[in-house]
């Protein structure tokens, strides 16, 4: 009997530890993420303390997108906003000029993105220019600035214009294809043209010709239904 009640206090006292133990962590988390942007003088938004504003998202009231603009509307007079993903500090930038200075004047220094596809899962998407991070992020970019100077993208202007011009063209000469639309099938053409006249050198009018060989072989590539 001896034997049980020492047994029964031991578990009480480890229980209690470890409620003890939770508590002041969580009580650690909350404070942290309280007081966090305040500490360096940075305007914030904590909705829920822990969940911070993400709680919507999980719970799938609005997406990672309208979270953002959510934050950005919040603050309408701050430069950048702070907020928390739980544990981890999340800033989101109001200020154009601010913006500008991090992703083209100080972007060596600023190397890392939020990660939204793992490599391991999707090796291609989790490849792509959007979820590098690191050097890897560096080396990719030090690639593709050099497609996209000032007189490149005023050449892919003018290429992406005579595309729109030929999506727009179309509905005019075919008045009755504008009355019933499936938006998402026209502008996924305008997409594959843009991309096929840009990036490939390739004329193309998917709205005129709907069967044409690139617009086919492309929705084969982007068509994941059978992906499980």
């Amino acid at each position: 009997m001896e034997l049980s009640l020492s047994s029964c206090s031991a578990f009480l006292i480890l229980l209690s530890t470890i409620i003890a133990i939770a508590v002041i962590k969580l009580i650690a988390l909350i404070y942290y993420q309280l007081t966090y942007w305040k500490k360096k003088g940075i305007p914030s938004v904590i909705e829920i303390p822990i969940l911070g504003m993400t709680w919507k998202v999980l719970l799938g009231r609005i997406n990672f997108q309208e979270l953002v603009v959510e934050l950005y509307r919040m603050k309408p007079g701050a430069r950048y906003v702070g907020s928390m993903d739980f544990a981890k500090p999340m800033l989101v930038i109001r200020d154009p000029e601010l913006l500008k200075d991090i992703t083209v004047k100080q972007f060596d220094h600023f190397p890392d993105h939020l990660g939204f596809v793992d490599e391991t899962v999707d090796p291609i998407f989790g490849r792509n220019v959007f979820s590098l991070r690191g050097e890897r992020w560096r080396e990719m970019r030090v690639t593709l600035s050099p497609s996209f100077t000032a007189s490149k993208m005023r050449f892919m202007f003018d290429l992406v214009s005579m595309c729109s011009r030929e999506f727009v063209n179309y509905f005019v000469e075919n008045p009755e294809a504008g009355k019933n639309i499936e938006m998402k099938d026209a502008f996924t053409r305008y997409t594959n043209d843009v991309i096929a006249t840009v990036a490939f050198g390739i004329s193309v009018n998917s709205m005129k010709d709907k069967d044409n060989i690139f617009f086919k072989k492309g929705a084969e590539v982007t068509n994941f239904s059978g992906a499980r």
